[in-house]
């Protein structure tokens, strides 16, 4: 008796096929007996795109206003950095390296909210002077290269670049100095510096990781003047504008993938 398959060759040739071809592509997308697994390897390379929030504290140093008329001054207080902010950042890995090292760039973009002011009336050239002193840092981004070494799905990296952000400062001064002044000084500019930090980042699979990060950013000194109105003479003050921030984020990445060799 001859057994009839109720499948003709040419379809069990097809599905066979098929089937070989579906199992080549799966382990060609997350990592075949030759490429090892990928999964700890895909999200350091290639582009990446995410969200953050996290804080920022520091404070300056000692605000003192000073003026062109005698050598008198105030040592008015300080500004606090605690707030906290909130953006995105999109960035590229080179890849790894000897499959452990990472190389990369990022760029950051945060809306902050800090925003620091007091109230102080002290002696400032023999009479009683009020200060009305404020600060805002609505903005702040960076543009860093990254260094890192990754085990098992898990970067801890190093990084640094170039720093920028929006500071507005203004301080108002009231004075019965003789006849007595007003004065207004303020500044609102593009500060730039550097920021430097470290973080971790780990791969949840090849397209998403999360990670935690700090950086010190340090955006150089400020100094904001302005003339008295009803009397003469020039009013100055300096202010170094630096804090920290920590944060954490989540990525999706882009990924570039090659074989192995």
């Amino acid at each position: 008796m001859r057994l009839i398959s109720p499948f003709p060759g040419s379809m069990l040739a097809g599905v066979v096929i098929a089937a070989t071809c579906a199992n080549a592509a799966d382990m060609y997308a997350y990592g075949g007996l030759k490429d090892g697994p990928a999964a700890t390897i895909l999200p350091w390379a290639g582009f990446y795109a995410g969200i953050n929030g996290g804080g920022s504290f520091g404070a300056s140093e000692n605000l003192v206003v000073t003026n062109n008329v005698d050598p008198s001054q105030a040592d008015i207080g300080q500004f606090y950095r605690h707030a906290g902010f909130g953006g995105g950042q999109l960035g590229y890995n080179f890849g790894s390296f000897g499959r452990n090292f990472v190389f990369g760039l990022e760029t950051d973009l945060q809306g902050s909210g800090i925003d620091s002011g007091f109230t102080r009336t002290l002696n400032y050239e023999g009479a009683p002077a009020t200060f009305n002193a404020s600060q805002v840092i609505d903005y702040f981004g960076t543009v860093r290269g990254r260094i890192g070494y990754a085990v098992d799905g898990v970067l801890i990296y190093a990084t640094g670049g170039f720093a920028y952000a929006d500071v507005q400062t203004k301080v108002s001064i009231s004075s019965s100095y003789k006849s007595g002044f007003t004065n207004s000084l303020s500044g609102d500019e593009v500060e730039t510096g550097y920021a430097v930090g470290a973080g971790l980042e780990y791969a949840l699979n090849p397209v998403w990781s999360v990670k935690a990060e700090y950086q010190y950013i340090d955006l150089g000194d400020q100094t904001v003047t302005g003339e008295r109105v009803g009397l003469t003479g020039v009013d100055s003050m300096r202010t170094d504008n630096n804090f920290h921030t920590v944060r954490i984020g989540l990525n999706y990445h882009i990924n570039d993938y090659a074989p192995l060799k």
